[in-house]
């Protein structure tokens, strides 16, 4: 291919790519000038002017992201352009990744995007470089030398990295993020022993669905929030974990950085200015953030929680009002059901809502409500018609409040804030668990996961009769029932996240995946504690924190008692 910058020339015969277009940023509507190769000269006009150079690559498989979308998955979204315009060579892609994951490359990301108008645009921040990306620049022009000279002699190119057309497929599949097993220790403590049968679980993991159709693998865009999850906890709730525990504050530090890398309100669909993830995304992210702490995840996650109704039966205006703020500030909302006589028995909830006029006037009280003291507003179900059974008697309304222990007396709620049609809150708050319970159930693994890993290190370095623990037989039996369940429980809960999001009724699923990874949770932090022995009981080792923390998901949204009978009556 050449490089010249004698004006437009044909491009190269490249498999999957006839040529690359240059879209004006600022003109988006604009025709596109013909495919032709880029020069050096044009990219360097356009890092002179201070301009993105999006691109747009003919007949290959790219998907349109708004600029909303987090970092690390326009990254990933990138890679995926790259391979497209030389498939041969995957490496390219690899490369461009590791020039963009870096603060810098972020930043300048995030400033840019702010000034770039018109509709949503593929952008190939790496493919031809600018700013920061000035290593990726040469990697990619330099490939694209070898590739033209490579074409005109009518072989290969030379790279060391150089696949076939037959296992062209594998080859990408390889280069994504791998899913992390069960026991895949190497991701907090690199130096841990890392079995053969580890590696070959995490070459199955990123294979393409074979011809069952069945496969587990994430796609890109999936790897890439994982990563971002995945990233953010190891940097901002680790580290400071330990400090919100023993201070009990609320962190509003963590949650505005978490508003702000586009973790928070991630289901709210793209129309109410979300990023509309589905749940099998929300479910990675909730999985990963409660690894570092279940309590910080459970204040950004609670959000979820107050949404779904809304996202589930809401009016427009009231999914613009409502859900259109949250995505604007770092904002937190709390869901309002469970009462002082009333925990897993939603039907027998006594805060009423009467009539007056175009008001509904709300009264008592409510218990164990989330973010209840820093919410901007609330998801109330009240009793509106004591005559008709629970399922038809309740009514769920929207209230800005600021109070730790909710209690209702004489609040107006205007008309215009009820949820659905009036009797209809029960059914509402049932559906709203259908999209909850899988994230609360991915918190659980997450635990799981997280007390897994500790104990798995910690029985590598502890050492009895001369020997680490691990080799003991009893210890090594533990940490495999632990993997085992952790492993069962993560496969669940992408079921009933899965089942959601293809549109199929999944409260069965929900159900048991809230179940089943509830009691591993409380068994694996269990288990870590008896691996650590005395020390586990030591504020001193994050498994005691695991300990108490653990209980909690056999508790809330559902106990596992209601949640097994829930299971049962679908059967």
């Amino acid at each position: 291919m050449s490089m010249s910058g004698a004006g437009p020339s044909q491009p190269a015969n490249i498999e999957n790519s006839s040529g690359i277009m240059l879209i004006d940023p600022h003109n988006p509507h604009a025709p596109p000038e013909e495919p032709h190769n880029i020069t050096e000269q044009e990219v360097g006009e356009y890092r002179e002017q201070d301009r993105y150079l999006p691109v747009r690559i003919q007949q290959a498989p790219l998907r349109i992201l708004p600029l909303s979308t987090p970092w690390s998955v326009q990254i990933a979204n990138v890679a995926r352009i790259m391979k497209a315009a030389i498939p041969e060579n995957a490496k390219i892609a690899k490369d461009a990744k590791e020039c963009l994951q870096d603060e810098a490359a972020e930043k300048c990301f995030m400033e840019k995007r702010k000034t770039i108008g018109g509709e949503d645009i593929l952008y190939a921040m790496t493919s031809l470089g600018f700013d920061d990306y000035e290593a990726t620049l040469k990697i990619y022009l330099a490939k694209l030398r070898q590739h033209q000279a490579a074409a005109a002699q009518g072989v290969h190119p030379p790279d060391e990295d150089h696949h076939s057309h037959d296992d062209e497929e594998s080859t990408r599949q390889v280069e994504r993020p791998p899913l992390r097993p069960a026991m895949n220790t190497s991701r907090a403590f690199p130096k841990v022993l890392r079995p053969l049968s580890l590696a070959q679980c995490r070459r199955m993991a990123t294979q393409a669905p074979g011809p069952s159709g069945v496969g587990f693998a994430l796609s890109e865009e999936q790897a890439g929030i994982q990563d971002l999850a995945r990233k953010f906890t190891r940097e901002n709730i680790v580290p400071v974990a330990a400090q919100y525990d023993r201070s009990m504050q609320y962190p509003w530090p963590i949650i505005k950085k978490a508003h702000g890398v586009g973790l928070l309100n991630t289901h709210i669909p793209e129309e109410y200015g979300g990023p509309g993830l589905g749940l099998v995304e929300c479910a990675l992210i909730s999985e990963e953030l409660a690894y570092g702490c279940t309590g910080i995840q459970t204040a950004i996650e609670a959000n979820g929680l107050a949404q779904a109704p809304l996202i589930v039966a809401a009016s427009e205006e009231i999914k613009k009002k409502y859900l259109g703020r949250m995505t604007e500030a770092p904002l937190v909302a709390a869901y309002g059901v469970t009462e002082p006589g009333a925990g897993s028995d939603v039907a027998n909830i006594s805060t009423k809502a009467v009539k007056k006029g175009d008001k509904w006037i709300l009264n008592g009280t409510k218990m164990w409500i989330t973010n209840a003291g820093h919410a901007n507003w609330f998801f109330v179900l009240a009793r509106t018609d004591g005559s008709q059974p629970a399922s038809r008697g309740m009514t769920g309304f929207v209230r800005c409040s600021d109070t730790r222990m909710v209690t209702f007396e004489d609040v107006e709620v205007p008309e215009e804030n009820v949820i659905g049609a009036p009797g209809e809150g029960f059914k509402i708050a049932m559906k709203a668990f259908d999209i909850t319970r899988p994230l609360v159930a991915s918190a659980a693994v997450g635990l799981a996961q997280r007390a897994l890993e500790e104990a798995t290190q910690y029985a590598q370095t502890r050492k009895t009769m001369g020997v680490p623990i691990i080799q003991h037989q009893a210890v090594a039996f533990m940490l495999a029932d632990m993997a085992i369940q952790t492993e069962a429980a993560r496969a669940l809960v992408w079921k009933a996240a899965w089942s959601k999001d293809a549109g199929h009724r999944n409260t069965l699923y929900a159900s048991m995946a809230k179940t089943l990874a509830s009691r591993t949770a409380v068994e694996n932090a269990n288990l870590a504690v008896q691996v650590f022995g005395g020390a586990g009981f030591n504020t001193e080792y994050p498994v005691e924190k695991l300990f108490r923390d653990s209980k909690i998901f056999e508790l809330y949204e559902g106990s596992t008692t209601q949640s097994t009978f829930t299971g049962s009556t679908d059967l």
